[in-house]
């Protein structure tokens, strides 16, 4: 395996490819196509929408209207299954978690970019006048 890593790594020496630029953090905090997340939002609903579908419609009732004439699951099929549908609970739990964790951040950008005064307007409400409003030293 090693072996492999160091050809890999002799083949691309001398190829220098740049890194993507990163946008500074000031001119990323007032970037409005940033915020615009509603294609991704639509992708994922689409994919949870598909999945609950073939859970609801296609996985549950096939499992549920078996004909008589079908045999019953063995022992094993059954635990391998009750085992799949506990993992599969254990992962929507952490994507409730981070589904979660994306709201809470939302809430803690929403109070920044409210009406009220943001944190740079409220130096100003304090006599700090050193900065513009904008993070800029003034002259």
């Amino acid at each position: 395996m090693f072996q492999i890593i160091i050809e890999i790594h002799d083949e691309m020496a001398g190829i220098n490819t740049p890194l993507p630029a990163v946008p500074a953090a000031d001119a990323a905090a007032f970037d409005v196509a940033a915020f615009d997340r509603r294609r991704r939002l639509q992708e994922i609903h689409e994919l949870l929408t598909s999945f609950l579908d073939y859970q609801l419609h296609i996985r549950s009732h096939a499992a549920m209207a078996l004909p008589p004439t079908v045999p019953r699951p063995s022992e094993d099929q059954r635990h391998v299954i009750v085992n799949l549908l506990r993992e599969e609970n254990t992962d929507f739990k952490i994507l409730q978690d981070l589904i979660g964790v994306i709201k809470k951040d939302n809430k803690r950008l929403i109070k920044k970019y409210d009406d009220r005064p943001a944190a740079w307007e409220q130096q100003e409400a304090f006599g700090d006048n050193t900065n513009n409003r904008w993070g800029q030293q003034q002259n």
